[in-house]
């Protein structure tokens, strides 16, 4: 009978897979979900504490990036951020129109964004990887009627992403007895190309108009730079 010391660990008759040494494009990559954690954590501190204006309407605050943002990218966000409000009500096919003048509240344009409003796009000057977000919401501003349904919105880049849309939002629209408002938010990261254009585009069951309308202040559309493209690639720092 074999002595209890010569019994082993059945772990121990498979060795440990060897280690890999980090490439740089995992330093990138953690570096990029690093920020984009923090900001997203910064949004829904946020949206958990904004209030509502004097006519009812939701007030969006800009979302407060980390203090110093440099410690760890060469490029501080707030250089490439900006964020645009919905300028019209009425839901309708098509292209949504936003809100861009310095004046607007809750309304910001850094340097390297434009808005085009005949187009109804958002161009970014410098290409690099960008945190691209949307936020959809309505309200019914008929009470007790309109049936249930969905509106969808797509995210459109000029030039043309292959298929399909980079990013799609639904709302659902509750009926009439459960709730009288309904919201969606999604972000992903995107890599623009130097003066890419975005737009957002909806796509409303039939008959949600007249019932049902964007709440102007709380649909928004926004972005931040999260790594620049230089002639060296993304320029994005190891952490230390």
């Amino acid at each position: 009978m074999p002595s209890a010391s010569a019994v082993q660990d059945p772990e121990a008759l498979h060795p440990a897979p060897p280690s890999r040494a980090c490439t740089p494009l995992l330093w990138a990559l953690g570096s990029a979900l690093l920020l984009v954690t923090g900001s997203f954590a910064a949004f829904v501190a946020w949206w958990v504490l904004r209030a509502p204006d004097s006519r009812g309407a939701t007030a969006l605050e800009a979302p407060q990036l980390p203090p110093d943002p440099g410690a760890r990218f060469s490029d501080p966000p707030q250089d490439s951020f900006g964020q645009l409000v919905a300028k019209n009500a009425q839901l309708s096919d098509g292209a949504l129109s936003w809100h861009s003048a310095p004046g607007v509240a809750h309304v910001l344009l850094a340097r390297g964004l434009s808005y085009d409003a005949a187009a109804r796009e958002l161009q970014v000057a410098r290409a690099g990887v960008y945190y691209v977000f949307v936020q959809l919401a309505l309200r019914r501003v008929v009470a007790g009627r309109g049936a249930a349904g969905s509106v969808v919105a797509e995210l459109h880049l000029q030039p043309a992403a292959p298929a399909p849309a980079p990013l799609t939002l639904t709302v659902d629209l509750p009926p009439p007895a459960a709730s009288d408002s309904a919201a969606a938010f999604r972000g992903v990261l995107l890599h623009l190309s130097a003066g890419q254009r975005l737009s957002l585009h909806l796509r409303p069951s039939a008959g949600l108009s007249p019932t049902w309308q964007l709440d102007q202040g709380a649909t928004v559309l926004g972005l931040f730079c999260v790594a620049p493209d230089t002639a060296g690639g993304l320029d994005l720092q190891q952490p230390t």
